[in-house]
């Protein structure tokens, strides 16, 4: 595993990211496939401290790359792609673990898991961490369980942001 501050595109990244798009997302029937400067932007290019976590298999194969916008306060994880062929291993889950394990080295006191959306399968995960909260459409950070309580609206197209692992 390397650990890249400023992180640059690169051909292997691109098919790796274009095997994961195709094959998670089906983009290859939704005609949605990237090009290389669409990759550059999305990830590639940002206003922020930008770190890139890179996983490779024994052999030196690229199988994972996660991009996090890294500050003071906190590492948020922007978008993490891996080999599809290699989904068996949970290298989402591995990744989470290491960069919250890279944040509580650096005394970053926030994990910011991203975006999560309730009913999406493979967000699923996310849910998993504990303790986390979630950002209400209010603005204000509660835990799960207050989040589930009231009326607040919970349909499945709305998007919250999980934060939250706080470091020890």
């Amino acid at each position: 595993m390397t650990v890249t501050p400023h992180p640059r595109a690169s051909n292997e990244k691109f098919k790796l990211y274009l095997r994961y798009q195709r094959a998670r997302h089906d983009r290859e029937r939704d005609g949605g496939d990237a090009d290389i400067a669409g990759f550059v932007d999305f990830l590639y290019r940002s206003a922020v401290d930008t770190v890139e976590f890179a996983y490779r298999d024994a052999a030196g194969k690229l199988i994972g790359v996660g991009i996090g916008d890294l500050c003071a306060a906190s590492l948020s994880s922007v978008y993490f792609y891996f080999d599809p062929n290699e989904r068996r291993r949970s290298l989402g889950i591995f990744s989470a673990m290491w960069e919250i394990a890279f944040a509580a080295e650096r005394n970053v006191p926030h994990y910011y898991l991203g975006y999560w959306v309730r009913d999406c399968a493979t967000m699923k995960y996310k849910a998993e961490f504990r303790p986390h909260e979630l950002l209400e459409p209010d603005g204000v950070w509660r835990p799960p369980a207050a989040s589930d309580a009231g009326d607040v609206d919970h349909r499945s197209d709305v998007i919250y942001p999980t934060p939250a692992v706080e470091m020890p």
